[in-house]
């Protein structure tokens, strides 16, 4: 007689499978990552995997040896179309589930100020010399990722191009200096404005900007923003890339930094290659 136990572990694992398609399409990290046709898509068969996986551990099919094929292609198939799809640009839709994520004390820096692009591009390269596990990849990464997001805007004198992060690293040094930042647009939307500081309602922001910090990959991705107002900058819509130059506000202290622009230029370019940043 042949045991009905490996037939019924394979249905089991078969119901994990579709389970995890099932979750994940319903998921709130599907509804950043994928299109909704495409999380119903996931959803869907997930429940045809767990329902045929019911079938064979309780009903008449379950003494079958072998899975046939349309049996088999119905669990590659969800598989397959996961593998296919494209994620979309992660943007303004992460601060929606996230909220604000201002970085705190761990974010902050000792390094000194630079007085120069070129200033802060070598502290970069020797911070990231420091850490035990850096690489000569990593550091030409940095440089690259650095060079890419300057690459579209014309050079000025008065601005220091800096990212968000130095600045929430620094935002005493760098309260009241002339900046450039390259940045990604939020609309403030009345949940999102409940999500906001009174400093920074205060100021009375048109719009946000703000980058992703992501430590090892999208899954620990969260946002990091600044308050944008001045010089026409609510007419660019969400999801839109600027960059913008003006004079940093500084509006928390060492253990809440908030930061806030007063923009003086402004102008669309294209999105980054690599449009995260690191805290290495």
């Amino acid at each position: 007689m042949i045991s009905p136990w490996p037939g019924r572990l394979r249905s089991l694992l078969a119901m994990a499978w579709g389970a995890a398609f099932l979750l994940g399409g319903l998921g709130p990290w599907s509804s950043i990552l994928v299109a909704p046709w495409q999380q119903t898509v996931l959803s869907i068969s997930g429940a045809v995997i767990i329902l045929i996986a019911l079938l064979r551990f309780c009903g008449p099919t379950r003494q079958a040896v072998t899975p046939g094929p349309a049996e088999s292609l119905a669990h590659l198939l969800p598989l397959t179309f996961l593998l296919c799809i494209p994620p979309r640009d992660a943007g303004a839709s992460f601060i929606d589930h996230m909220g604000w994520n201002m970085p705190g004390p761990r974010m902050q820096s000792a390094q000194p100020l630079a007085d120069h692009p070129g200033d802060l591009l070598s502290m970069t390269i020797q911070a990231e010399e420091r850490v035990s596990f850096g690489s000569s990849a990593r550091i030409r990464v940095q440089r690259e990722t650095y060079d890419s997001e300057e690459a579209d805007s014309t050079i000025d004198d008065r601005y220091t191009p800096v990212t968000l992060l130095d600045c929430y690293r620094a935002g005493p040094q760098w309260d009241g200096r002339r900046i450039e930042l390259t940045l990604n647009i939020a609309e403030i939307t009345p949940r999102r404005e409940q999500q906001l500081a009174a400093e920074l309602l205060a100021m009375e922001p048109e719009v946000m900007g703000f980058r992703l910090l992501m430590i090892c990959c999208i899954a620990d991705a969260s946002p990091i923003g600044i308050a944008l107002r001045g010089s026409d900058i609510g007419q660019y819509t969400e999801n839109s890339w600027v960059v913008v130059r003006g004079t940093l506000r500084h509006l928390g202290d060492a253990q809440r930094p908030l930061l806030g622009l007063d923009v003086e230029e402004v102008h669309r370019t294209n999105r980054p290659q690599w449009p995260y940043l690191s805290p290495f």
